[in-house]
């Protein structure tokens, strides 16, 4: 038996599904064409997020400016006289540049900032007015407006060491150039004035120390002296006891008089030193006018909008992918189900799909006809050598295009030159009986005993024969007898080649059933991205169950560039 014949053989255990072993998305193929059929997703979630960042960045964020001052740490420099450690000098461990970076992000400094410059009524640092409606204010309300400027002050100043090196960059950002200028150079202003009076403070208090030390010196100095001036010998005359004690008192007093000769020369080198305090720290540069914002950044707002709205856009796509079920590789149809796939048939535009299932074929429903003719080809190849065929069709649900490959398959038969007869078994719907004009009673009367010739009508665009069904069915006549069904069946095959049954939908109701246990061959038709692996494996279920095996799949309303078939419409143009 040659390969083609074997497609009438059974391929698979009867209802049983091969779980599928990988899936479209694993492979980076199946993730780009998961994508490409999203791409609109990916695009209208990237221009979304991109709009809005627009509008953020250019409508509804402030912008804001920084301003930035550098000062330079002077360790080790003393003044011009330096005459004691009195005020100290600054080292250059990390301990003490880490202190001088509290020192300037202090409460007292940025304190003086705020009373120097008024920021308590200023809106941007206290929005809460100091003063109330009633213009008066206590002192609770102007302390709380105080610290909550203090607090915004705190958090618009940025201090930090330049790596390996005593430069400190203090910056400020507001609202409005001009004003982060100006605080930024009040906060190095004050921060070096505040190092200056930290030392004349210093040096006042050890003049004051000193000043009280020398006059208490200068008092018991006179007092001892006046002790040794009045110190008489006995009428024994100079004794070694009144010598030694004479002796103690003037060396007493000397030492008071150097202590003090001492003390008055520190204490004069403190008031002259007053006046030649220097600071420990000098302005390298002052704060500049900005001319640009530093906040919002556009472009980079712009950047990142666009990438989470790609990033949105990507997840989208792949929760719509996983959200649906049905089965998008015509190559998983066929390992689903272990049955091989005899045609896959393009989506044809709801608008032609009355003018396709007529034969009313034009170039841009060209590649359908192709489609059937190659199913055609391939099931007369595998039925070389056999009696006349009934083909019972089958689908999982209503909808999947089984209707349509019906009607075309009867009149790419019958051109053949084949006698063909269709037979419309779905007797609820009867969408085959529509869409071929039939409305005599057919199907119920044939299948009531009346010859089959007598209820069969001729259909003049198919060419072939039509039994449908009327346009009302009694609910007797929508479960037909299994044994009229029989008898229906060898009829056809005794006045015709090609029996072509379009049957109810296998998942919805029973009704195909009987077509498809005595029919010769069951032909599986499965919709391209809509049929899922669940609903093929009840599909088969079923069958299996009365002890049918379809000889083969058709995929149908698939995606031309799916099929690479594209190009057909413009074949036949140039034709």
């Amino acid at each position: 038996m040659n390969e083609q014949a074997s497609i009438f053989a059974p391929a698979r255990d009867a209802g049983q599904a091969e779980p599928p072993r990988e899936t479209d998305l694993i492979r980076l193929g199946a993730i780009v064409a998961a994508i490409g059929r999203g791409w609109w997703i990916v695009f209208i979630a990237t221009a979304a997020c991109l709009a809005l960042a627009y509008h953020y960045a250019f409508n509804v964020a402030t912008p804001t400016y920084r301003a930035a001052a550098s000062i330079v740490l002077e360790t080790g420099e003393r003044a011009f006289i330096s005459f004691d450690e009195s005020t100290g000098q600054l080292s250059r461990d990390t301990p003490s540049l880490n202190t001088q970076i509290g020192v300037l992000r202090g409460i007292d400094l940025m304190g003086r900032v705020v009373d120097v410059m008024a920021l308590d009524r200023d809106p941007e640092f206290n929005p809460i007015p100091a003063v109330p409606a009633g213009g008066q204010s206590d002192a609770r309300e102007a302390q709380l407006a105080r610290e909550i400027a203090l607090r915004n002050l705190l958090g618009a100043v940025e201090v930090r060491n330049l790596p390996e090196s005593l430069i400190f960059e203090i910056s400020v950002t507001t609202s409005d150039p001009v004003k982060s200028m100006i605080i930024a150079n009040t906060i190095v202003e004050t921060y070096i004035a505040e190092q200056v009076d930290r030392k004349i403070a210093e040096s006042r208090r050890a003049a004051d120390w000193l000043r009280n030390r020398v006059s208490e010196l200068q008092a018991e100095l006179l007092e001892v002296q006046t002790r040794v001036d009045d110190f008489r010998f006995g009428p024994n005359g100079a004794t070694t006891d009144t010598i030694v004690r004479r002796e103690r008192l003037v060396s007493e007093a000397e030492a008071i008089r150097t202590l003090h000769r001492y003390l008055l020369t520190r204490l004069q080198e403190t008031i002259a030193q007053e006046g030649l305090h220097r600071p420990d720290s000098r302005i390298l540069s002052s704060a500049m006018l900005p001319l640009h914002p530093a906040a919002p950044r556009q472009t980079r707002i712009l950047v990142v909008g666009g990438a989470v709205g790609l990033f949105l856009g990507l997840v989208g796509v792949f929760l719509r992918e996983a959200a649906r079920k049905g089965i998008r590789s015509i190559r998983m149809f066929s390992r689903l189900t272990r049955l091989p796939v005899l045609g896959a048939f393009p989506r044809v535009p709801f608008s032609q799909r009355r003018s396709e299932m007529r034969g009313l074929v034009g170039p841009r429903a060209a590649h359908f006809t192709e489609a059937v003719e190659t199913l055609l080809t391939r099931l007369m190849i595998s039925r070389v050598g056999e009696a006349p065929h009934v083909f019972a069709v089958v689908s999982p649900h209503s909808g999947d295009g089984k209707t349509s490959a019906v009607l075309s398959m009867a009149r790419q038969f019958a051109a053949r030159g084949f006698r063909t007869l269709v037979i419309d078994a779905d007797t609820r719907k009867r969408t085959l009986s529509v869409n071929a004009g039939f409305s005599s009673p057919g199907l119920t009367a044939a299948l009531a005993g009346e010859p089959l010739q007598g209820a069969v009508a001729q259909n003049p665009v198919l060419r072939c024969d039509v039994l449908g069904l009327p346009a009302r069915v009694g609910e007797a006549d929508a479960m037909p007898d299994v044994a009229a069904i029989l008898r229906l069946l060898e009829a056809a095959r005794f006045a015709y080649d090609i029996t072509i049954i379009d049957t109810p939908p296998l998942n919805a109701v029973a009704d195909a059933l009987p077509f498809a246990a005595e029919a010769d061959s069951v032909l599986m038709m499965a919709r391209w991205n809509g049929t899922s692996a669940a609903d093929l494996d009840a599909a088969l279920e079923t069958l299996a169950q009365i002890g049918a095996t379809p000889c083969g799949m058709v995929v149908t309303q698939v995606k031309p560039s799916v099929l690479g078939q594209a190009g057909y419409a413009s074949y036949f143009k140039r034709v």
